[in-house]
């Protein structure tokens, strides 16, 4: 077992932990890489998000319909044979913490993105279709379609353990850049963040993606 499993797992007998691996992409330096052939992807609407309430695979909420709505979200989906088998959502400016958030005993981690940087923060890929680079394919996809709107960065967190997410983003040009995390002992809050994450946008401007800590009630969309 890895060592900083067993710290992990230690720590995790004491108080709730959140440890989450920030990561960037150059939009202009996206890795070309094998992605799946077959999906099909396209830009998701309100309504196509709304029929999605009833899948117990996307576990889609109201509230988050509302927030893709009122929020800006920006969606992609996956389909293989007219099938939507994924979902990929990403946000750009001033981000709850709620949207970064390691469950309901957290307050999450907020961020407040300078312009031209989206946040990549929800991916689902049904069961069956996991290990296809379905994830890949919405990524590219995303990527090349934002950067020709403008978009110089991505900036993405995940779950330091989860390594086929981490894989899949580092095989098309994402870089690790340090922890986004919060601890729960005794019922306070405490967190690790990024000392500083710059951008660099293509007028050579550097910008700095600030990580905010929340104090509100904890809640998850």
């Amino acid at each position: 077992m890895h060592p900083l499993s067993l710290v992990y797992k230690g720590i995790n007998r004491l108080g709730r932990v959140d440890i989450t691996r920030v990561l960037k992409l150059d939009t202009r330096k996206m890795k070309a890489v094998d992605i799946c052939s077959e999906a099909r992807c396209h830009w998701v609407d309100e309504a196509e998000l709304t029929a999605l309430l009833e899948d117990s695979d996307f576990k889609i909420t109201r509230q988050f319909v509302e927030d893709f709505r009122t929020l800006g979200f920006r969606g992609v989906a996956a389909s293989i044979d007219g099938k939507l088998v994924g979902l990929l959502f990403l946000m750009s400016g001033s981000i709850s913490g709620r949207h970064n958030s390691g469950g309901t005993h957290f307050n999450g981690i907020g961020l407040n993105l300078p312009e031209a940087v989206e946040y990549l923060f929800k991916v689902i890929v049904k069961p069956d279709f996991r290990g296809q680079r379905v994830n890949g394919s919405m990524l590219m996809f995303a990527v090349q379609q934002l950067h020709e709107k403008g978009v110089d960065a991505i900036v993405t967190t995940t779950d330091w353990t989860n390594i086929p997410f981490l894989s899949s983003v580092e095989r098309l040009g994402f870089k690790r850049c340090g922890y986004a995390s919060e601890f729960v002992f005794f019922g306070q809050h405490f967190y690790q963040l990024p000392m500083r994450l710059s951008v660099t946008t293509k007028t050579s401007d550097e910008r700095a993606v600030q990580f905010v800590r929340e104090s509100s009630t904890p809640s998850v969309a």
